[in-house]
């Protein structure tokens, strides 16, 4: 790691890293929601807007469309402490995409009139938020918690406050916060290290200076219990207990850290036992820890069932107060422990991980390598330290409630193992191991030197097998699969994943069911035998299936709180009359009081057939001891057919309806049938799709950025074994809804009269070759390419699927769009009620 800084006081780090044709670079600009003064609230996520409205030499959308022509991403983020510009590309574009990130930073036009334009889309992002029960709850945590420091202002600002930001204001904030001497850029990735610095002097070195920024002030201490009571006439209901914490750098963040992970996260941590296991309280709980330089929140978050709010609530200080008397085992620690350091070992797997630690310790830290030094403190946290950090920080004067539930009082929120030693691997080239067991279930091995490891089982049915008797059947089998299996009950299995320190979960789709699991290279098997479990001896107990059919109401009667799933829903009944896919995917209260454990097995087993299963392996694994595990049991897997029937799925029922959900926004999407998985126009598609969805093609351009009319625009192909669906959409104010729906039609209309040029096509493949290597760094990512690609019959692997976009022509992509445009949509327009 090369570490160095310009005359002018912009500090670098270059990481190279060459396991994958990609580079990430991420710029971290000290200056955040923390820094507006009166008139500027929000002015920090306003202006993180406006670097993408161009440069006196790149116009609206040029500097995105200039990166995702080199097939790469860009993003942006701001956060209460900074605001971070970031792309990945690949190699061959590292030295323009820095070019064009500085381009951004340092010359961004704001043009008074996009100036207004864009502060409409920060509108929209702020009434979608305001959309979203979780996120109303998140905001007013932060005010009860923060009540007089900025962390208590929401980023975004509110209506009020961004409409009342001038075009003056907002290009003083820039001058006066942006600069080399508070910024941080970090690359990593295929690059040299001198060509890496020369880019940089060349891009960043006459930069003038910023003014030095005012220390981040220490939030004022609560002066006891501390609660709100949302008043939001939502159907969901949630609940978050929040402790304020030390700032960043304070010496018991690492215990702090291991604190927030034994209370809530992972299946066997303490809430997700107490609220959702043991008493089926709620259908999720979790907990996390957030550090800033002002001080930092321990929060404890629970989405309660109906009626169990106060028992929620309770549940929560309980464990909170169980811990702070008599800390947490030792067992409990180490798992813990071992969690965090796992999830540290998956972000490694990408450059764009490795690019984003570098930048955040050292722009948090001083320290590039202070991200080694956590994870050296957090392997030595013992449990006498996390009793220690308990007693101290989980006192009810640091403490606020925040319950979201119409039902009840506001009153409520005034009360208030080891894992195996590592063993050697050896080194072997990457490439595929095809192992075709005698019934024949297919095991494909990808090994390579990665310290992670991954499983990903794959077979077809899914939601394509389901009728109206048992809708919603594939989402349950999917939160049931790991509730119970071979010798573990539910709470032994999540333990026995947390001892692992992997992830272990179900997958639920239209084609098909799955598995998806990481660990530790040195965990896989472990993590083998848990898949084995799975797969040949599920509990589906019926206790359980309570708990889970439980959630799956909530979802079914709080789906009105979720505008977009609402006119989805309406969009996929009228595309697929007569086919399964028209069904809800949560099902029906009806449907799911018809399922039951005998259901859920039978189900199980008629996916689970020999010949119907592919099993993806990918990272630091010896294929031989892999096929060795594996073969133990893939005998026992029953025979049975490759793949579900055909089914008809009826004409199309175009035209327009209107549903009423969410407070906010509305909602606006067009549907038309699309291409099955083996349709020769379908690599054809996806690159009409990824030309559309990205930032310099139609939908954005027209629709966010010349009209403001949106925050979010998206395209989406949506592929099956003989059916598949295109999908366009916004979400808007309800005021423009007519203007939103007619020039959504007329950018979908151009597409035909007026197709994108070679030019725009050549862009958009480099666009999609780019995030498919993007795509396929991670262990899962490759696991799961291999095994969706062998079931559902497509070319798999970064070359193969490069050659398919590379032979796309914008004779093809025009074909295509006439094809599937020319028909007459299902138009589907969600207002909010009331």
């Amino acid at each position: 790691m090369h570490d160095l800084t310009l005359d002018n006081g912009l500090r670098a780090l270059i990481q190279p890293r060459f396991a994958a044709p990609l580079v990430a670079i991420y710029v971290w600009i000290d200056a955040g929601t923390v820094d507006e003064g009166e008139g500027e609230h929000g002015a920090a996520h306003l202006l993180e807007h406006m670097l993408f409205k161009g440069t006196p030499t790149r116009g609206i959308g040029v500097s995105a469309g200039e990166i995702e022509g080199l097939g790469g991403d860009l993003n942006a983020y701001t956060t209460y402490d900074q605001t971070v510009l970031h792309a990945t590309v690949e190699a061959s574009g590292f030295e323009r995409t820095l070019n064009v990130l500085a381009d951004m930073l340092r010359n961004a036009s704001i043009d008074p009139e996009e100036f207004v334009r864009e502060k409409q889309v920060v509108l929209e992002e702020i009434r979608a938020y305001d959309d979203e029960p979780e996120s109303v709850v998140e905001d007013t945590s932060a005010l009860v918690s923060f009540p007089e420091h900025p962390y208590g202002r929401p980023i975004l600002g509110t209506l009020e406050t961004v409409n009342g930001i001038s075009h003056e204001a907002l290009v003083a904030f820039w001058k006066r916060h942006y600069g080399p001497n508070r910024c941080v850029v970090a690359i990593a990735g295929a690059v040299e290290t001198e060509e890496a610095e020369q880019a940089l002097r060349k891009a960043f070195g006459d930069w003038p200076a910023a003014q030095e920024r005012q220390a981040v002030p220490i939030a004022s201490p609560l002066a006891g219990p501390n609660g709100a009571r949302v008043e939001r006439d939502f159907d969901s209901r949630a609940v978050e207990v929040c402790w304020r914490m030390p700032p960043q750098g304070h010496p018991d963040v690492p215990a702090l850290d291991v604190l927030a992970t034994v209370l809530g996260v992972g299946s066997a941590s303490l809430l997700q036992v107490r609220l959702q296991l043991d008493e089926g309280l709620a259908t999720d709980a979790w907990a996390g820890l957030t550090m800033r330089r002002g001080g930092g929140v321990l929060s404890a978050s629970a989405l309660p069932r109906a009626g169990a709010t106060e028992q929620t609530v309770k549940g929560i200080l309980d464990v909170a107060a169980s811990v702070r008397a008599r800390g947490a085992s030792r067992t409990e620690v180490a798992r813990a422990r071992d969690s965090i350091l796992a999830d540290y070992l998956f972000s490694a797997e990408t450059v764009d991980g490795a690019a984003h630690d570098l930048v955040w310790y050292t722009a948090r830290t001083g320290d590039p390598f202070g991200g080694e030094a956590h994870r050296r403190a957090v392997s030595n946290v013992t449990a006498s330290d996390v009793a220690r950090v308990a007693r101290i920080w989980l006192v009810p004067e640091n403490r606020t409630t925040v319950v979201l539930d119409r039902d009840v009082s506001a009153d409520l929120v005034q009360q208030q193992a080891t894992r195996p030693a590592a063993r050697p691997r050896p080194s072997r080239p990457p490439g595929p191991i095809r192992h075709v067991a005698d019934n024949g279930a297919t095991l494909l091995i990808l090994p390579d030197d990665s310290p992670v490891a991954a499983i990903r089982v794959v077979t077809s049915g899914g939601r394509t097998l389901e009728d109206t008797r048992i809708a919603g059947i594939t989402e349950a089998w999917s939160r049931m699969s790991m509730a119970g299996a071979g010798d573990l009950d539910a709470t032994a299995f999540g333990e026995a994943v947390d001892d692992l320190a992997g992830t272990f979960d179900g997958s639920a789709g239209r084609n098909g069911i799955g598995l998806r699991a990481t660990f530790p290279a040195d965990a896989i098997e472990g993590g083998i035998e848990l898949t084995s479990d799975v797969l040949l001896d599920p509990h589906f107990d019926g206790e359980e299936w309570e708990r889970v059919r439980g959630e799956l109401i909530e979802e079914v009667d709080t789906i009105d709180d979720h505008p977009s799933q609402v006119a989805s829903e309406v969009l996929w009944k009228a595309l697929f009359p007569r086919h399964p896919w028209r069904l809800p995917r949560f099902g029906t209260h009806s449907s799911l009081n018809n399922i039951g454990p005998g259901t859920l097995k039978t189900w199980h087993k008629a996916h689970f057939r020999a010949d119907n299963i592919v099993i993806g392996v990918a990272g630091g694994v010896d294929p031989d001891d892999v096929i060795q595990q594996f073969s133990e049991w893939l005998g026992e897997l029953p025979a049975g057919p490759t793949r579900p029937p055909v089914l008809t799925p009826g004409p199309v029922q175009a035209g327009d309806r209107r549903r009423k959900a969410g407070r906010e926004q509305a909602h606006i999407v067009s549907g038309w049938r699309g291409l099955a998985t083996s349709d020769p126009d379908r690599v054809a598609l996806g690159v009409l799709t990824s030309w559309l969805n990205g930032q310099a093609g139609r939908l954005f351009l027209e629709l966010r950025e010349r009209r403001g009319l949106a925050y979010s625009v998206w395209a989406q192909s949506v592929e099956g074994l003989d059916h598949g669906a295109f999908l366009v959409g916004l979400a808007t104010d309800p005021e423009r809804v007519v203007e939103a729906r007619t020039s959504l039609e007329v950018v979908l209309q151009s597409v035909i009269d007026d197709p994108p040029s070679s030019e725009e096509i050549d862009a958009a493949v480099r666009m999609c070759v780019g995030h498919t290597a993007m795509g396929l760094q991670r262990a899962l990512d490759r696991a799961s390419d291999a095994a969706l690609g062998e079931r559902f019959g497509v070319p798999w692997g970064f070359e193969a699927q490069r050659a398919l976009l590379q032979s796309v022509t914008p004779e093809g992509v025009q074909r295509v769009a006439q094809r599937i445009l020319s028909d007459r949509p299902v138009r589907v327009t969600v207002e909010p009620r009331g």
